[in-house]
C-alpha cells in the first residue's frame, strides 16, 4: 500500500502511478461538471449552494471564506443582481469574456 494523504486516500508507490491516479481524478472532475453544467438553471443553483454550505465546516482553514473584503463584494454584486441595476453573464458568456479555453 502507498502513502496517505489527508483525505485518506492511498496513493500507489510509483510516480507513475500516482500521475495516472491524478488524471483520472481530473477527468472525473471534468466529467462531473460537464454534467453539472447541462443540468437547468435551478437544479445548478441547488448544488452550488449545497456544494457551498458544505464548505463553510472548513472555513477556519480557508482563506477565502476569511476574505470579508471579498464577501462584501459578492454581497454587492449580489444586491445589484436581485434589483436588476447589473445584468448577469452565461457561462458562455463569461468564458468568451475571459478567453477561457474550455478543449480538454
Amino acid at each position: 500500500m502507498g502513502p496517505i494523504d489527508s483525505s485518506g486516500f492511498v496513493f500507489p508507490l510509483f510516480p507513475a502511478e500516482k500521475e495516472c491516479v491524478i488524471f483520472s481524478l481530473m477527468s472525473n472532475v471534468r466529467k462531473l461538471e460537464k454534467e453539472i453544467l447541462a443540468l437547468p438553471p435551478e437544479e445548478q443553483k441547488r448544488l452550488a449552494l449545497t456544494v457551498w454550505e458544505s464548505l463553510e465546516i472548513y472555513s477556519e482553514n480557508m482563506d477565502i471564506l476569511q476574505d470579508q473584503e471579498g464577501i462584501t463584494l459578492a454581497q454587492q454584486r449580489d444586491a445589484e443582481l436581485e434589483s436588476s441595476s447589473a445584468q448577469s453573464l452565461t457561462y458562455s458568456e463569461f468564458l468568451r469574456r475571459t478567453n477561457t479555453d474550455t478543449a480538454e
